[in-house]
């Protein structure tokens, strides 16, 4: 009975289909082109800095004039200094054991077998970690870049290559039109239409965004598969478009959630503490059985205790804008105009 009922329902699915299609289209393209030329670009010497915002308050992971990038509360105004070839192997270095500690410290998480020895493993954990990003800061600022020699123009170069492009589409009994489809290609094809130059057709076969249409009205939905109307570097996730009284529209919103980007950082392991009493008037106080409370100095946390606090690290969070984007077309007389407008752009700002 229960597989009869599947059977049905699948029956009443695909009855309401009343056409369905998959079409093929693309091109091949083989030829000659002339390559650029290439400008000159200085070589680049690796720069050692100190921290560039003045901040005593919050702890700031930052270079150091020696090149060595620490957690600090720092001031200060940026400084720079050659760094030497002795001091890029030094960094390259740095970084391969950091990231071999890192592996270490998860090791020693895993083979914990009491709460301390978990405690001391995270602890481990956390510093490795500040440690690699110190070291990944430290070689990408002391490397520098290489001098790029200038080549002129005019070598010829043999490509080929093609795009295929394949759509499916289905019509159900009441109209509504649906389509999907995928891209693929590989090699080169001059670019005609815009700068010619050679665009690269070699792109990951992926799903794409469901339409459909009825009624002059499309809707589309497709995780990052809707261009955004604005921002050609923005996708969104559900669209729609039509035209209204002769004013073509395009709504394009994104549903990404926003966040707000944090920088990385690190806590160490907290292992003193301020006693929590404290004198409220003047003279010694007493507890019921006469002994007098300590009401100065700090106390100490030992690994283990349940107010122990382990070292954290946190990774940096880049932002993220959820964003709706719109545009407008039509004509009056013989003018014809357009408006595009988003609620966040690349920099996160309205336009």
């Amino acid at each position: 009975m229960k597989n009869l009922l599947i059977a049905t329902t699948a029956l009443v699915a695909t009855a309401g289909m009343a056409s369905a299609e998959i079409t093929f289209s693309g091109k091949g393209e083989a030829g000659m082109y002339q390559t650029g030329k290439t400008k000159a670009v200085a070589a680049v010497a690796g720069v050692k800095t100190t921290a560039s915002a003045a901040d005593a308050t919050n702890t700031q992971i930052v270079l150091s004039s020696a090149g060595v990038i620490t957690t600090t509360k720092a001031t200060g105004v940026a400084t720079g200094t050659v760094v030497t070839a002795g001091e890029r192997v030094t960094a390259r270095l740095a970084l391969s054991n950091a990231q071999a500690a890192v592996e270490a410290a998860k090791v020693l998480v895993q083979n914990a077998t009491t709460h301390a020895l978990v405690d001391t493993a995270n602890t481990a954990v956390a510093l490795a970690a500040k440690n690699l990003l110190i070291a990944e800061m430290t070689l990408s600022s002391v490397l520098g870049s290489a001098k790029v020699a200038a080549k002129a123009g005019g070598d010829m170069v043999a490509y080929s290559g093609y795009d295929m492009n394949v759509a499916v589409s289905a019509e159900t009994d009441s109209g509504i039109v649906f389509g999907m489809g995928f891209d693929m290609g590989a090699g080169l094809i001059a670019d005609q239409n815009d700068d010619r130059a050679m665009d690269a057709q070699g792109a990951v076969i992926g799903t794409s965004a469901l339409s459909a249409t009825m009624s002059g009205y499309t809707l589309k939905i497709g995780a990052d598969k809707i261009d955004d109307v604005y921002d050609d570097t923005q996708n969104g996730d559900i669209g729609l478009s039509g035209n209204v009284g002769g004013v073509s529209f395009n709504l394009v919103h994104d549903l990404t959630d926003e966040v707000v980007a944090k920088a990385a950082t690190y806590t160490a392991a907290s292992s003193l503490v301020a006693n929590a009493r404290a004198i409220t008037t003047a003279g010694t106080v007493f507890d019921l059985n006469g002994t007098a409370i300590v009401t100065t100095g700090t106390t100490t946390r030992a690994t283990g205790d349940s107010d122990y606090k382990v070292a954290t690290f946190t990774d940096a969070v880049a932002a993220t804008v959820e964003t709706t984007s719109l545009s407008l077309g039509g004509a009056t007389g013989a003018i014809s105009w357009s408006l595009a407008s988003t609620t966040g752009n690349d920099s996160g700002d309205s336009a």
